[in-house]
């Protein structure tokens, strides 16, 4: 696979798929999306251009997702989140508790205590959306706001 952040081209036949249904092309521009999960893959004819499906992104390339937050929610869980306050025993089943890290692991953060943020699903999708579309300077703004609520 190729670069998962840049445009490339993959053979529609090579993937198990079948060419462009309109031209008959056999190559496709794989096109990342501002998600990075997946990618849009059009006809590489600059003619046709059609788009032909959603391709999910390669396992394991260029995943910043942290397998090992389980001990981490173990080691500082307080038993509520830091943000919204709800007892993990108030979480609806399809949220829990989690661990967000202040710091991103990527921008050289650590697992200490003072990087840790025990958080629920629901407040932790919040952080997240807060750094993606509102900006990397914001979020350290949320995150010394956390910091204050957590205190």
């Amino acid at each position: 696979m190729g670069d998962i952040f840049k445009p490339y081209t993959i053979n529609l036949l090579e993937s198990n798929r079948s060419a462009c249904p309109k031209c008959t092309c056999q190559f496709a521009w794989v096109l990342p999306t501002a998600t990075k999960n997946y990618a849009e893959v059009k006809c590489a004819n600059a003619d046709c251009n059609s788009w032909l499906f959603w391709h999910p992104k390669p396992k394991n390339e260029g995943s910043t997702k942290r397998k090992d937050t389980k001990g981490l929610i173990e080691k500082f869980n307080r038993g509520f989140c830091e943000i919204c306050l709800r007892k993990d025993y108030q979480l609806p089943r399809s949220e829990a508790l989690e661990a967000h890290h202040v710091i991103e692991k990527k921008d050289g953060g650590d697992e200490s205590q003072d990087n840790i943020r025990i958080v629920c699903t629901k407040c932790h999708k919040w952080i997240h959306h807060e750094r993606t579309y509102l900006g990397h300077y914001h979020a350290e703004e949320t995150d010394s706001n956390i910091e204050g609520l957590a205190a």
